[in-house]
């Protein structure tokens, strides 16, 4: 087993507090195939199941004649699709699928072009079972409207569209007695609006369509704890076909949509909702002005924006935008599209996109082939060197990214001598046979974070090496190999604490990972679920870590996580100087 040894004086342990820093769409970023649905289909819903699978379900065949009862399910393990059981209830699209506390999923109303027209059925899906039940229907038939899980598990549905005109009605499903009832009015009357629960509990429902030929610049907000509706900020500019996405920082960014109720009229305009203030603003276009697109929040943050149709028809481009800087950026187009694309966030971070006859499947992002050393400490005399050999037959493209909370803007560095501060990483081109070396140096004092490198292209022609420096008075004291961290789903470690000896975790891109903690007996002392990224010592993420301790950690997770072990020992009190060592991750059954 590998390991690396750095000695850090004075300011030392200040590199165990870094959080992920949120890196721009780069060329590396990409796409690549995955396996075909088993059926051809749109108009209708995907929804991302607890274990992880994709459920699709209902809509209406490509030739839209043929309308659909059949679901099916796709395995991220395995990049296929199956079919699995149909909906009993009747065929359908244009309807709400909404995941349930229990981890069933909700389909309510929609439309059937057959002969249903609007649709008040209900059913749930059961993923233990593949089976579908029906359930009490609907107050009153509806399409094209929304559907929120509320904090306390029933699910709010609103507005949409019964056939003559747009409804102001809401009424809610209660899982515990399978049935539907009356809920307080919207105070206007809208459809193809988006709903979309804060941070607090509450429902921000925006824009949409008042039935009659015109957009709506409003938006109001429902309170489940007084169960009411009140008005909010509206819109600097009316839309429908708009999408809605709940930011980090529980603010909505609101993208796109139709101003002019007028198919192909797509607006490119953003606007951004601040809960706190009931108030928009806006934050810049979209490249490509467009309507019925798709959002989806990445797991660092950022929005990816995709599909849907422009004034030339549907949409090859692809937008991420980052709300760490305001900012939007172009990444790497679909290979094709329908324009009625479904997309679903996958819980490792990728993201799967399903049109016509095939998908695409992506990471996040888009690092579905990445390569990651958690743990990089810059400045203060040291320098960390990666050298990298292609020994493919064609050129190797990706990207390395530098990740920390405090880079790279409040940071310079330096990479083979030449000043990058305000960068966040680099872009590699290797042609066949060749090596290069990036050494990457700062001229402040220590600070840390981690390296990633992403590519399309995978990894397995790819030779890398990766160490540290450490100069002081401009003579190398130590030079130390780093191993790279390894996606594993069920990990051990020791735990050691004293006045002497800490030890911690630097973990990356994981998603929820459950971490239990075990005296020296195996009992266990603690159990919690985690999401965060970074580097943190045990006895911050756990309360029952006494001053003298040994034991254990599990971290365990359905996703592949990325960690390194650390372990720091002061080996001088005067003056301070401790040393750090890292492990990789080894995997525990």
């Amino acid at each position: 087993m590998r390991t690396n040894s750095i000695h850090l004086r004075q300011i030392a342990v200040a590199i165990f507090f870094f959080s992920p820093f949120s890196a721009a769409a780069q060329p590396a970023e990409g796409w690549i195939s995955t396996g075909p649905p088993q059926v051809a289909r749109k108009w209708h819903s995907v929804t991302t199941l607890q274990n992880g699978w994709v459920l699709a379900a209902g809509g209406v065949d490509i030739s839209s004649v043929n309308w659909l009862n059949s679901a099916e399910l796709y395995k991220p393990e395995t990049g296929q699709w199956h079919s699995t059981g149909p909906m009993v209830a009747a065929a359908r699209g244009f309807h709400t699928a909404t995941l349930l506390e229990s981890g069933q999923v909700l389909v309510a109303g929609g439309w059937n072009g057959n002969a249903l027209g609007e649709m008040d059925s209900a059913e749930i899906f059961d993923p233990g079972q593949e089976t579908w039940i029906s359930v009490g229907s609907l107050v009153s038939a509806r399409t094209d409207h929304s559907a929120t899980r509320l904090p306390d598990g029933r699910v709010l549905i609103v507005g949409g569209h019964d056939g003559l005109s747009s409804l102001s009605s809401a009424e809610v499903f209660d899982p515990t007695t399978q049935s539907f009832s009356l809920g307080p009015p919207l105070t206007a009357a809208r459809s193809f609006h988006t709903a979309t629960r804060l941070r607090d509990g509450r429902v921000l429902v925006v824009g949409g369509s008042d039935g009659k030929g015109k957009t709506i610049s409003s938006a109001e907000v429902f309170d489940p704890r007084s169960w009411s509706w009140s008005g909010t900020g509206g819109l600097s500019a009316s839309r429908f076909f708009h999408t809605a996405s709940l930011l980090p920082d529980g603010r909505v960014l609101v993208t796109g949509g139709d101003p002019f109720h007028g198919f192909g009229n797509g607006m490119a305009l953003s606007e951004v909702y601040d809960p706190t203030a009931g108030r928009w603003n806006p934050t810049g276009h979209l490249n490509n002005a467009r309507l019925r697109h798709k959002a989806v929040t990445l797991s660092d943050g950022r929005v990816l924006i995709l599909s849907g149709f422009e004034s030339s028809g549907s949409s090859l481009a692809v937008e991420i935008f980052d709300p760490a800087r305001g900012q939007w950026g172009l990444s790497q187009p679909l290979a094709n599209t329908n324009g009625f694309d479904t997309v679903a966030m996958l819980p490792d971070g990728r993201v799967v996109v399903a049109f016509g006859q095939t998908a695409n499947l992506a990471a996040a992002y888009m690092d579905f082939v990445q390569l990651m050393y958690p743990q990089l400490a810059l400045g203060g005399g040291f320098e960390a060197v990666l050298l990298l050999s292609n020994q493919a037959p064609e050129p190797w493209v990706g990207r390395a990214e530098l990740n920390s909370g405090m880079w790279p803007g409040d940071r310079p560095w330096s990479l083979n001598g030449q000043d990058r501060a305000g960068e966040d990483g680099f872009q590699i081109v290797l042609e066949p046979g060749r090596t290069a070396k990036y050494t990457l140096t700062s001229s402040q004092g220590p600070f840390s974070g981690w390296l990633e490198i992403r590519s399309c292209q995978p990894l397995a022609h790819l030779s890398t090496s990766f160490f540290y420096n450490f100069y002081s008075g401009g003579v190398l004291v130590d030079s130390t190999g780093v191993a790279p961290a390894r996606g594993l789903h069920r990990q051990r470690f020791p735990v050691e604490r004293s006045d002497s000896v800490n030890t911690g975790i630097a973990m990356q891109r994981s998603g929820e990972v459950l971490m239990t903690l075990y005296d020296s007996e195996g009992q266990e002392v603690e159990s919690l679920v985690r999401k965060e990224q970074g580097a943190r010592f045990f006895d911050e993420i756990f309360q029952g870590v006494p001053p003298d301790f040994i034991g254990s950690v599990e971290v365990s997770s359905p996703n592949r996580v990325f960690l390194t072990v650390l372990r720091q020992e002061v080996i001088s009190t005067s003056p301070l100087e401790f040393q750090l060592t890292s492990v990789p991750a080894t995997e525990w059954r």
